[in-house]
């Protein structure tokens, strides 16, 4: 079973002279997905996106200040769980090898969603910075940062702590499932005492009569917060959102998650903060949403195409008066089948204009703009409430029309519609509007620019992308400033093109093996560049439960003489010993001749692991 993706890329390196063999992560990625099928999974009793994941429940501790250094060589501070770390894995990494990476660097996982390639791990209090720096020193690794803590009838569903795997089948016609705190205050107006923000998100959601299914994720702490605030887990986002996801899916109807919470700085906001605050920058504010929204998007990716045709999350911006552009910019770049099933919802105040106390994007077409400030709680005497808390709702409840008239849309589709409709196009006054994507406001006017991977020769780039030998993009050094992706050739790449080119800067940005020469290879390859003989193997990844095989693994074998002419077999072996041979790959003088072919051996293999049932 061939990698399209790969194939391609291996007759760009060809052309340019380099040896490549077997490349082991075309054959992990057949293992460890294409025979997950009928394996069952491994270490969880989930199905799609679940496979394989378990998620925490102990008390989280109480969040503080935790400083790290990322993998763009930046360091940074963030609210977060002490000696809690998240790592995000690039596509295609086996849940052994992250579980191999994390083990041998003194970490504990206590989560994961192997199928999305995200691990949450417990390590030592005090010694997440040097974790952080040891994993981020590996290839396979997109992310790794200090697992941030978020904040934000009732027949509320409890997910804080769940466990569940099982899908959450929504009720008839209960399109918007809104994910939130039922232990946050709504606001301090005295109109909206014991109200919690779940509860005002909701009304607001079901103004116009939309049916809500809403699910708290609020979690207990070893010791109280400062601040009133509810304080929720990434990771049981993460898997209330693949639930809801497979009941809506089992259901036959389209699912809108709101998402009205986000991460926070804790006590950094109190009046007087404790000295630990000290040095708290914006930079540090925008790297937090940057992780965040990388976490979520990383899940979305690795949905199914009707998995993800089916569901769009409807995400607050928050309240810090950032500009969210840069961080949008590489979510866009880094995921973008994710992208085209989110939006960020952002705030207008009382005279309709973008409100940037709140955070806003500069770039057309990033957000969708609703009442944020002074908005009215249905039901209540006069309940005021501020914030893109409540202007996601609005964004929701009208998602959610689109897609009840019609069925048949895509999400996607939905989101195109709802953002063309209230956006001003090229030449038209952004003056109380914002401008549709590919466009900027300049001078009180929409003009057109230039959005990632575009020329910029006549046109400028849009906002949080910069011209660079005649295209736009986002700039990147050689150990990648990117949330997630990697740097290609100067510009953060989506998590796909990592095994593209990269600068010859060994070990460095590539999704499996090692860079040679400026392009990532297999590991057994690169040991051959100046001839002789290398075999690698994969790690033994577990085969069908009931099948002779036990557990599987694939292997590469090259020869090379110093003037790159040899040859490169490849074969998958059982653990009874059984062994399936591809036909060999050949090269002359650094070319291929022959192309190596496993098909008919991951065939034989399949029925051989896990035989179908009989007629």
């Amino acid at each position: 079973m061939k990698n399209p993706a790969f194939e391609a890329n291996r007759e760009a390196i060809m052309n340019k002279n380099i040896i490549l063999s077997l490349v082991a992560a075309l054959i992990l990625i057949f293992c460890g997905i294409a025979l997950y099928k009928c394996n069952g999974g491994g270490g969880g009793g989930g199905k799609g996106l679940l496979k394989g994941a378990f998620n925490y429940s102990g008390k989280y501790p109480a969040p503080a200040i935790v400083s790290y250094t990322a993998k763009d060589g930046k360091t940074y501070k963030t609210w977060a769980f002490p000696g809690q770390v998240c790592i995000l894995f690039n596509k295609g990494n086996t849940a052994s090898v992250a579980k191999k990476l994390i083990e041998s660097s003194k970490g504990k996982i206590i989560a994961q969603i192997p199928q999305a390639g995200i691990y949450w791990v417990s390590v030592t209090p005090g010694s997440e910075a040097g974790f952080i720096s040891t994993v981020s020193q590996h290839p396979s690794v997109l992310n790794a940062f200090p697992n941030i803590s978020i904040g934000g009838l009732q027949d509320v569903v409890d997910l804080g702590g769940a466990t569940s795997l099982t899908p959450i089948i929504p009720s008839a016609n209960s399109i918007i499932a809104q994910i939130d705190l039922d232990c946050d205050p709504a606001s301090e107006d005295s109109n909206c005492k014991d109200i919690s923000h779940l509860a005002a998100v909701r009304a607001i959601a079901e103004k116009n009569g939309q049916s809500v299914g809403s699910y708290d994720i609020c979690t207990d702490t070893t010791e109280e917060s400062l601040l009133n605030i509810g304080i929720g887990s990434i990771s049981d986002f993460s898997f209330g959102l693949a639930r809801l996801n497979d009941g809506a899916l089992v259901k036959g109807q389209k699912l809108v998650v709101n998402l009205s919470m986000g991460p926070e700085f804790g006590n950094c906001s109190l009046p007087s903060p404790p000295p630990e605050c000290n040095g708290v920058t914006e930079f540090d504010m925008l790297n937090q949403n940057g992780v965040y929204l990388a976490g979520i998007a990383q899940e979305m990716e690795a949905l199914s195409d009707e998995a993800l045709d089916n569901m769009l999350v409807v995400i607050a911006s928050g309240n810090d008066g950032l500009d969210l552009t840069p961080v949008i910019a590489e979510i866009k770049v880094a995921f973008p089948r994710a992208w085209e099933h989110i939006i960020m919802a952002g705030a207008v105040d009382e005279s309709g204009q973008v409100f940037t106390n709140f955070n806003y994007s500069s770039n057309g077409g990033d957000m969708l703009y609703k009442p944020g400030v002074g908005v009215t709680m249905p039901g209540t005497p006069g309940c005021l409430l501020d914030g893109t808390s409540f202007s996601a709702p609005q964004v929701s409840d009208e998602i959610a029309q689109i897609l009840q008239k019609t069925p048949a849309a895509k999400t996607s589709d939905a989101k195109n519609q709802v953002i063309q409709k209230y956006c001003a196009g090229n030449a038209s006054s952004c003056t109380g509007a914002t401008c549709c994507s590919g466009n900027t406001c300049q001078g009180g006017f929409c003009q057109q620019c230039s959005e990632n991977g575009q020329s910029c020769g006549s046109t400028p780039c849009c906002p949080g992308y910069t011209c660079q030998n005649g295209k736009c993009g986002i700039p990147c050094s050689v150990s990648s400033d990117c949330y997630s992706g990697c740097c290609n050739s100067g510009f953060c790449g989506a998590i796909g093109s990592c095994s593209a080119p990269c600068p010859g800067n060994a070990n460095s940005e590539c999704s499996t093996g090692c860079c040679k020469n400026n392009y990532c290879m297999d590991s057994a390859a690169c040991k051959t560049t100046g001839g002789g003989t290398a075999e690698e193997c994969s790690d033994w990844t577990p085969s069908c439960a009931d099948g002779p095989c036990g557990s599987i693994r694939a292997c590469s074998k090259c020869t090379f003489d110093a003037s790159g002419s040899g040859t490169c077999q490849g074969w998958y072996e059982t653990g009874d010993g059984v062994k399936f041979s591809c036909s060999d790959s050949k090269y002359n003088n650094g070319q291929v001749v022959q192309q190596m072919d496993c098909t008919a051996a991951a065939s034989s293999l399949s029925n051989y692991c896990c035989p179908p049932p009989p007629p």
